[in-house]
């Protein structure tokens, strides 16, 4: 079986949390030099990263744990 990445989707249920914004904004506004296209594409990588940081800290696996619970209700 071949392991393949999920690709990056950004998870409308973060918005109901305070946190969100805050992590996006210190993303955005970390210091980057270079072109404004690379300003850009770096500010939208680090955005990036930090939610899927943020994302795995604060909700951990949800999969995992929908699949736990579906299994106590049984």
């Amino acid at each position: 079986m071949e392991f393949r990445k999920r690709p990056y989707r950004f998870e409308i249920m973060w918005t109901s949390d305070p946190q969100c914004e805050q992590i996006i904004s210190k993303a955005w506004n970390e210091q980057v030099q270079g072109s404004a296209a690379y300003n850009l594409t770096r500010r939208i990588q680090n955005t990036k990263e930090r939610l899927k940081e943020w994302n795995k800290s604060h909700f951990g696996n949800l999969f995992y744990r929908k699949k736990q619970l579906e299994e106590e209700l049984a």
